[in-house]
C-alpha cells in the first residue's frame, strides 16, 4: 500500500566526536535560560506586587499589610490550583493522543521514554577519552514531491523539555493544507485517512504548547504566594 510518510525508530547511540561536547554543555544552557525565564516570572510578580501595595497602603500598618498580603496569597493559590488542573488534562489528552497514534494509527510497539536515559550524557573511557550516549525519539518522516518534514514523536514530560515543541506545533498547523493536497493525488482511500495521523499529531502538540503556557502561569501564581508573604511582614523595609 502506497503510504505518504516513513516511521523511523528510536535510536541510543554511542560516540567518540568531539563536536558532541557542545551539544552536551548545550543542554546546561538551555536549563540556565529555563532557569533565569522562571526567576524573571518571579521578579515581574514582586514588582507587580510592590506597585499594588504602593496603590492600596494608605497607613503603614502590620495588619494592613497582612490583610493585602492575604488577598495576593489567594489570588495566586487559585491561579496555581485552576492552571495545574488545566495542565492535567491538557496532559491526559497528549496521553490519549498518543496511545491513539501508536496503536491505532501507526500500529507499531509503544514508545516509552525510560526516564534514567538522558537526552545526551557522558563517560569516560578507559582510555581517558570521552563518550557519548545520545538518545533519539522515533519520528516520522512526511514525503512530498519536492518536501520532507520531520516529526519527532514525544511520550513523557521530559520530551515536553527538549524536543522544538513551539517550532513543531507551528510547522504542523502550517503545512496541514500541504499535507492534504498531497493525499488528494493518491487513488488509494487508506492514503487520504493519513491526515487524521497528521492532526492526531497536531493535537498532541498543541497539548504540549498549553501545558507548557500553563506552567508560565503556576510560575506566576506561586510568585504572588511568596512576595505576598515577603510584602506582608518586611513592606515597611521596601519604602
Amino acid at each position: 500500500m502506497a503510504s505518504t510518510y516513513k516511521l523511523m525508530n528510536s535510536q541510543l547511540t554511542l560516540s567518540k566526536d568531539k563536536k558532541l561536547c557542545m551539544k552536551y554543555y548545550g543542554q546546561f544552557l538551555i536549563s540556565g535560560i529555563n532557569t533565569i525565564y522562571r526567576f524573571l516570572i518571579i521578579l515581574l510578580t514582586f514588582f507587580a506586587t510592590m506597585e499594588v501595595y504602593e496603590l492600596c497602603i494608605v497607613d503603614l500598618t502590620l495588619e494592613n499589610t497582612i490583610t493585602l498580603g492575604a488577598v495576593f496569597a489567594t489570588i495566586g493559590s487559585a491561579i496555581v490550583s485552576v492552571v495545574s488542573l488545566f495542565c492535567g488534562e491538557q496532559f491526559n489528552q497528549f496521553n490519549a493522543n498518543i496511545k491513539i497514534l501508536q496503536n491505532q494509527l501507526i500500529q507499531k510497539d509503544d514508545w516509552e521514554r525510560w526516564p534514567f536515559v538522558k537526552r545526551i550524557s557522558r563517560s569516560k573511557t578507559p582510555t581517558g577519552e570521552y563518550e557519548y550516549q545520545i538518545l533519539k525519539n522515533p519520528h516520522i518522516i512526511f514525503k512530498g514531491p519536492s518536501w520532507e518534514k520531520k516529526i519527532f514523536l514525544p511520550s513523557s514530560k521530559t520530551d515536553f523539555k527538549e524536543l522544538p515543541v513551539y517550532r513543531t506545533f507551528y510547522a504542523l498547523k502550517r503545512n496541514r493544507a500541504l499535507y492534504r493536497k498531497l493525499l488528494t493525488m493518491y487513488s488509494d482511500p487508506n492514503v487520504v485517512k493519513e491526515i487524521l495521523l497528521w492532526d492526531c499529531l497536531t493535537d498532541a502538540y498543541k497539548n504540549i504548547t498549553l501545558y507548557k503556557a500553563g506552567g508560565i502561569l503556576i510560575w506566576f501564581g506561586w510568585g504572588l504566594v511568596a512576595n505576598s508573604f515577603i510584602f506582608s511582614f518586611f513592606y515597611s523595609y521596601f519604602i
